[in-house]
């Protein structure tokens, strides 16, 4: 999955849990690289919100 983000860049991935007594997703978004960033990633997560993590 990484190395797929990685290929195409501003690529976003929903991921899926499923299990005998729960169902969850989760989405992962990565940027490419701008004038002001060495590029970054996003992880949201419906019940604990959206983190965002910048490579310096």
């Amino acid at each position: 999955m990484v190395a797929a983000m990685l290929t195409f860049n501003r690529c976003c991935v929903c991921v899926n849990f499923d299990g005998k007594a729960f169902r969850h997703a989760v989405a992962a978004w990565l940027g490419q690289p701008t004038d002001s960033s060495a590029g970054d990633a996003l992880f949201f997560d419906p019940y604990h919100g959206e983190y965002r993590f910048e490579k310096s």
